[in-house]
């Protein structure tokens, strides 16, 4: 039915999704409970390594999810 595989479709989604949020990540810290949290948590300076380094690891999930490397439980 569709050309691509929901694995495709859905890998891709998530590193659209961590994308956008990577060009927001100023916003998402100041703007949002989770990234004052954040903040409060790791200080001003080190809350956008963090979440840099969380959205490149869900850039590297989705990644893999695409290409079927990771494959969800199929019940």
């Amino acid at each position: 039915m569709f050309p691509f595989s929901q694995n495709a479709i859905m890998g891709t989604g998530i590193i659209a999704l961590c994308l956008m949020l990577w060009s927001r990540d100023r916003w998402y810290l100041d703007q949002t409970r989770k990234g004052q949290r954040l903040v409060a948590w790791c200080g001003p300076d080190r809350a956008i390594w963090v979440l840099r380094a969380m959205l490149l690891a869900g850039i590297a999930f989705g990644a893999l999810l695409a290409n079927s490397i990771i494959r969800p439980i199929q019940w």
